[in-house]
């Protein structure tokens, strides 16, 4: 296994920061949910509206796929590079207009409507900016595309603790009701800010030398589905678990704290940044043991965790506890996820379908795991009365990653060719 020189380094830096980026923006989202909500989608029950966001929050997971496609479709055609731009671009342009979108209170339901477009454009790019970084980095280093994936994820963590920290920062430099008016408009100013910082910095990118070697296929998303159908449904199953993990346990964390647990804004915030700090230092060595032969030992394990330990995870959360020791233990499972399923979904696909197959079975799981993830769970709470439903969404889930791993093992794809 040789050894990583500077310049691939480089590589993943700047082709991890557009997929950050989009990290960020779904962490403010989710974040600032319970002061969106009311700007954009009024309502008497301030949980009927966060209820309405979350549910805003699934239609712009749902749309992934066909970005997936688009993207997919341009990474396997016309090179990795060039599909990364354009979904970075297409992001940056979405953030910069939530930035500056007036409320309903200004336009009416034209605001409702232009804020639902703007969020399904963020959808459709990171649709593409994900898959497209997980394909480009495992190409430059496939040898150890585990451990390049996993430090990719890590990267793409300190998104979503950024997200985290600019919250923190909001919340104790703002008064409450500042935040809710404009205070969260800085987050979104912020995201189109660094955006376009990393476009610049991708452009410096060459074109991976698997691109360059394979022969482009004229419909590679056609070809995923007609000829690799089980592998599309394998990588969709081992990636739904961790999908659901970070819509659930992370992205909704903060909303559940605060609206079911009764703890406040800036603890809820600060237990949920520093378990994704946590979770993001162990991907990177999650990738590393993955590289060793681990990958579905890893990720078997995280299922079997999640599976046995949700509901008692749920309860410790909800008797009103301070939520730092429950995060950070559910980042044993995280990273072992993270480190292990995005170097398995390289080793489904060949090189000339590679970015398709990766975005189809991403965002499909994705769209149906973890978009969906926060909006079953409010709706659980609500409608049983019970603080900890969350956990049977993910017991259900962690069973559909198990099932994936089978897959991955009746195909005899542990590791990439």
């Amino acid at each position: 296994m040789t050894a990583a020189k500077p310049a691939d380094w480089r590589i993943l830096l700047y082709s991890s920061l557009g997929s950050g980026l989009d990290f960020y923006d779904f962490a403010i989202f989710a974040i600032f949910a319970g002061v969106i909500g009311p700007v954009f989608f009024p309502a008497g029950d301030p949980l009927a509206s966060l209820l309405q966001t979350y549910l805003l929050f699934a239609i712009s997971y749902l749309v992934r796929p066909l970005g997936g496609v688009v993207f997919g479709h341009l990474g396997d055609r016309f090179g990795r590079r060039r599909a990364m731009l354009a979904s970075l671009w297409l992001g940056c342009l979405a953030a910069f207009g939530i930035a500056v979108l007036p409320g309903h209170a200004e336009l009416g339901t034209a605001a409702t409507a232009l804020f639902v477009a703007l969020r399904i454009l963020q959808g459709l790019s990171i649709g593409g900016q994900i898959p497209g970084t997980i394909t480009f980095v495992s190409e430059f280093l496939p040898a150890r595309r585990g451990l390049a994936c996993g430090l990719v994820f890590m990267l793409i963590q300190m998104g979503l603790l950024f997200g985290n920290a600019i919250s923190l920062g909001l919340h104790a430099m703002l008064p409450a009701a500042a935040v809710a008016d404009w205070g969260w408009r800085l987050a979104y100013a912020l995201a189109g800010i660094f955006g376009f910082v990393s476009y610049r910095l991708q452009g410096r990118l060459e074109e991976t030398p698997a691109f360059a070697a394979a022969t482009a296929a004229r419909l590679p998303v056609a070809e995923v589905v007609a000829g690799h159908g089980a592998a599309l449904v394998t990588g969709i199953a081992i990636t739904a678990l961790p999908a659901a993990l970070l819509g659930v346990v992370y992205l909704q964390m903060p909303a559940w704290l605060t609206h079911v647990a009764g703890t406040d804004a800036q603890t809820a915030t600060a237990a949920t940044s520093l378990g994704v700090l946590v979770w993001a230092l162990g991907i990177g060595l999650a990738g590393w043991a993955g590289d060793r032969g681990l990958r579905p030992p890893a990720l078997g394990l995280a299922a079997v965790i999640t599976l046995v330990l949700s509901w008692p995870f749920y309860q410790w959360l909800a008797c009103g506890v301070a939520p730092f020791a429950p995060l950070l233990l559910a980042a044993i499972p995280a990273s072992l996820l993270y480190g292990a399923f995005p170097a398995m979904l390289t080793a489904l696909f060949p090189p000339a379908l590679r970015f398709s197959g990766i975005a189809l079975s991403y965002n499909l799981a994705f769209a149906l795991f973890g978009g969906v993830g926060p909006l079953v769970a409010t709706w659980a709470v609500q409608a049983s009365g019970v603080a900890a439903a969350p956990a049977w969404y993910l017991m259900a889930i962690a069973l559909v990653s198990l099932a994936g791993l089978g897959g991955m093992r009746i195909l005899h794809l542990h590791s990439a060719p």
